[in-house]
């Protein structure tokens, strides 16, 4: 049986407001000293949701497995906080769909997996995956949980 994975299907638990391109005020600031702590933004903090800022968004999601859309949203804003990917579904041997292809394209990127990227955890993911827990000093279990997606978002992808 495949389990089809897609999008986080937890409700965020973040009240923040969704900002994008041309919002300004506090809300801005914030989130730029957020994306400057994480290393995405190196522009001024000037409060103006401006093209860099979006561009800084856009890595910053990449990094976490979102959809890189440049909006801030409240899975966004949590993921800020946390500097990590959060609420993501355990991916595990027979899961399918887009988070499984980001894996393996996290994966292959950093010379863990050499099949073809094809959204489907099979064995050759399962493989990858224990010899990136292992070389990580995670519980090898073939199982992408929380710490796992956390680790992955620390490589570049």
């Amino acid at each position: 049986m495949q389990t089809l994975i897609s999008q986080p299907s937890i409700k965020p638990k973040c009240c923040k407001p969704e900002l994008q391109t041309g919002t300004s005020g506090k809300q801005v600031v914030e989130l730029q000293r957020l994306l400057s702590y994480w290393g995405t933004y190196r522009g001024k903090i000037d409060g103006e949701f401006a093209q860099a800022t979006k561009q800084a968004v856009e890595t910053f999601q990449r990094k976490v497995f979102l959809t890189d859309d440049g909006i801030v949203d409240p899975f966004t804003w949590q993921a800020l906080y946390a500097g990590c990917p959060v609420d993501m579904p355990v991916l595990k041997l027979g899961s399918v769909g887009h988070l499984v292809v980001l894996l393996q394209q996290a994966l292959k990127a950093n010379d863990y997996f050499w099949a073809d990227v094809n959204g489907e955890f099979d064995l050759f993911t399962d493989i990858a995956v224990r010899e990136f827990q292992k070389r990580c000093g995670l519980v090898i279990d073939g199982t992408v949980g929380f710490h796992t997606w956390r680790s992955l978002s620390k490589l570049p992808h």
